[in-house]
């Protein structure tokens, strides 16, 4: 069975990120999106990996991420029992 996919618009309500929003997230950490997402067309499609994605990418900016802190988070070099705090040098 064929997986589920996404318009930018459908996935912009989803997730009630701005298209612009989405746009970024996806140029931003192009790497952790599946292929039919890094279109840089209207064709461009989400898959519901995707949705997750750009939903946990606005959690890890809600609760004080820098861009390189939830590019580390996404890569799996951050653990939530680190005492350090997202986004403070030391």
């Amino acid at each position: 069975m064929p997986e589920s996919v996404f318009t930018s618009g459908q996935a912009s309500g989803m997730t009630r990120l701005p298209m612009g929003t989405i746009r970024r997230y996806v140029t931003q950490f192009n790497e952790h999106f599946s292929p039919c997402a890094q279109i840089a067309t209207r064709g461009r499609r989400f898959t519901v990996k995707d949705i997750d994605l750009l939903l946990q990418i606005r959690k890890l900016y809600q609760e004080g991420f820098t861009t390189e802190a939830v590019q580390n988070a996404l890569q799996g070099e951050w653990r939530k029992d680190s005492r350090a705090r997202p986004g403070v040098v030391e």
